[in-house]
């Protein structure tokens, strides 16, 4: 006991002397810390980044990689923020591999790397958006213009979506002014074409749904025309698709419309006559093609400038997306309560024509889910 204690004090000395403090010997006699880890005692990820030769593609073959980073460890997360790290990641996630390649270039390394940005540190997302490196952001974006839009792959247009969404949720402003540097225009063609992809529509409206001007991407005077237009295409399921999607995007936008920087714009733009009797004439066209689609935002945008306004007791917007179930469920035999009269029964029976939905109710579960549903 006397010994161990002698031992101690001095190692803990030695280390208040050592570096103003800094932690060395003492750290070093008994083995704590990252750097007092002995090269045998040192787990594989270690030893892998104290060499010369560190790859990305070793890092992402470590098991250990994704909770190591989550949690922060130090030369990890500075060997991944390197602008050569960065670009390789983005390669991985927005990049069909040959043929020929391994099967973990096919399947681990884009599912590790989107893992890890979803986890990443402040200092990884700072990287990334960095002024001084724009070939990353360059990188990342030209995702939708390398394929046509019927040949894009949807694995890999959700992870592209899901790490955009985790970008631009980090530097909201920073990728706002990248891309309206871009060139704002081309890029909204860019989404319109592939509105059919799920995951692409969701990341369009996290786009669209800007709370300040420095948030803005797209010019919001011109784009609700160009995204209804989308209800006119005819071509199968595909069509289909981008039609449903188009109505979810509304039906987004006018549920956070309290909060949105260009909310009374929007309004304007859904309640001009072009577009309300563009959508008449759709529903009551002799074809198919975005009957259902045109009817729900058409719905919607009466609710929301008619019954909506006028009675306080109504919730803002009501839940027609399937991915997320209302607040308060009723019964099949309770849908709607109608011609409620006056007196105690109107008291103790609320009106419940519309479902209240949570405050996100489209795309809430966008990135957390398959990179594709």
């Amino acid at each position: 006991r006397v010994e161990w204690d002698r031992t101690l004090a001095a190692a803990m000395a030695a280390d208040g002397d050592a570096g103003g403090g800094g932690g060395g010997s003492f750290w070093n006699t008994f083995g704590g810390g990252q750097e007092g880890i002995a090269a045998s005692d040192a787990s594989p990820l270690d030893k892998l980044l104290q060499s010369e030769d560190c790859s990305v593609e070793a890092l992402l073959h470590e098991p250990e990689v994704i909770q190591e980073f989550k949690g922060g460890h130090d030369k990890l997360v500075s060997r991944l923020s390197q602008p050569d790290a960065l670009l390789l990641l983005v390669e991985f996630i927005t990049c069909e591999p040959s043929e020929q390649a391994s099967d973990e270039r096919k399947f681990r390394y884009p599912f590790v790397t989107v893992e890890l940005i979803s986890c990443g540190p402040p200092t990884f997302f700072k990287a990334l958006v960095d002024s001084d490196h724009p070939e990353i952001l360059d990188k990342l974006w030209s995702f939708l213009e390398s394929t046509p839009p019927a040949e894009v792959n949807p694995v890999l247009a959700g992870y592209f979506a899901r790490t955009s969404a985790q970008v631009l949720s980090k530097h909201p402003v920073e990728v706002a002014a990248y891309l309206r540097a871009k060139g704002a225009d081309v890029l909204l063609d860019r989404f319109l074409e592939r509105l059919h992809l799920r995951s692409l529509a969701e990341l369009f409206v996290r786009l669209l749904c800007a709370e300040q001007p420095s948030q803005v991407v797209f010019a919001t005077d011109n784009w609700v025309s160009r995204l209804l237009q989308q209800l006119e295409a005819e071509g199968g399921e595909t069509s289909f698709d981008a039609q449903e999607h188009v109505a979810l995007i509304i039906l987004e936008l006018l549920s956070q419309k309290e909060s949105l920087f260009f909310s009374d714009d929007l309004m304007r733009q859904l309640t001009t006559d072009n577009v309300v009797k563009a959508l008449v004439d759709r529903i009551f066209s002799s074809t198919q093609s975005g009957i259902s689609a045109a009817t729900t935002i058409l719905s919607n945008i009466v609710f929301h400038t008619s019954v909506g306004t006028s009675s306080a007791n109504m919730p803002s917007t009501p839940t027609l997306s399937p991915l997320s179930p209302p607040s308060m469920l009723v019964g099949e035999d309770d849908v709607v309560n109608m011609g409620v009269d006056e007196g105690p029964l109107a008291e103790v029976i609320p009106l419940r024509s519309v479902r209240s939905p949570p405050p996100s109710p489209h795309f809430k579960s966008a990135f957390v889910d398959s990179p594709e549903r």
